[in-house]
């Protein structure tokens, strides 16, 4: 049964439990990154949204056009009867330079940050698109 080990817990006890678990601090990002808002947009790192200033400034110049955030590419696999979507692969930044060439952007804070899985979608994407991910550190 669900309950085993609970009779003797009085509800004093559980509400003890509550008041702990609100005083106890936040909890660390996993990569100690932190979360920062400029204007309504809201950035996974200050060292994103910091490069995200400094592309606004660049678009605002006219050295690059399409600014986007968040764009996500579709990644295919193929199957007897044609391709069908596998995974999503999201971009921290795109834009498309003054010669007219697409760069796509992700902002790491360090080695560990490249996680398996985003080394594999930067491969998958290459190989299905020729687009290689430029990472920011």
């Amino acid at each position: 049964m669900a309950t085993r080990g609970w009779e003797n817990i009085s509800r004093m006890d559980i509400t003890r439990r509550e008041l702990r678990m609100q005083q106890e601090p936040a909890r660390r990002s996993k990569y100690r990154n932190v979360k920062t808002v400029i204007g309504s947009e809201t950035f996974d790192s200050k060292r994103e949204a910091n490069h995200w200033v400094y592309l606004t400034h660049l678009a605002a110049s006219g050295q690059i056009t399409q600014l986007r955030r968040q764009q996500s590419f579709d990644l295919l696999v193929w199957h007897h009867d044609g391709p069908r979507l596998g995974a999503h692969y999201i971009a921290d930044f795109a834009f498309i330079d003054a010669d007219g060439k697409l760069h796509v952007q992700d902002v790491k804070g360090g080695q560990a940050t490249k996680t398996q899985l985003y080394r594999l979608k930067a491969k998958w994407l290459y190989l299905q698109t020729g687009i290689e991910i430029e990472e920011i550190q």
